[in-house]
C-alpha cells in the first residue's frame, strides 16, 4: 500500500521521485523472498536494498537539482571501495572457524 501511494505521489508531484518508488518496490519484493533464517540471503538482499536505495536517492537528487550532480561522486566511489574492503578483510575472517588464528602453523 505504501509503495502504491508513493507511486501515485511521484506521478502527481514529480516524476523525478520515480527512482525512489521503484527502489521501494524492489525492497518489498526482496523482503518477501528473503528467508529470515538464512544469513546469506538476508545479507545479500539487504545489501542490494541498501545499494539500490543509495543509487535511487542520488538519481532523484540529480533529477531534482542537476547542478548538484557532483554530490553523487562520493557514493559512486565509496560503494565499490567498501565492496573491495569487505572482500579483502571481512570475507576471509568469516571463512575461518571461530578461534582460528591468521598465522600458519610452521612447526
Amino acid at each position: 500500500m505504501a509503495t502504491a501511494c508513493a507511486a501515485l505521489g511521484a506521478i502527481v508531484i514529480d516524476l523525478a521521485l520515480l527512482p525512489m518508488v521503484l527502489t521501494g518496490a524492489l525492497a518489498v519484493a526482496l523482503h518477501a523472498r528473503t528467508t529470515p533464517d538464512d544469513p546469506v540471503t538476508v545479507t545479500r538482499d539487504e545489501t542490494i536494498v541498501i545499494i539500490a536505495g543509495i543509487a535511487a536517492a542520488m538519481t532523484t537528487s540529480i533529477l531534482l537539482a542537476p547542478e548538484l550532480w557532483w554530490v553523487a561522486i562520493v557514493p559512486a566511489l565509496a560503494i565499490p571501495l567498501d565492496a573491495i574492503l569487505v572482500a579483502r578483510w571481512l570475507t576471509p575472517a568469516l571463512a575461518r572457524p571461530l578461534g582460528a588464528s591468521n598465522a600458519t602453523d610452521h612447526g
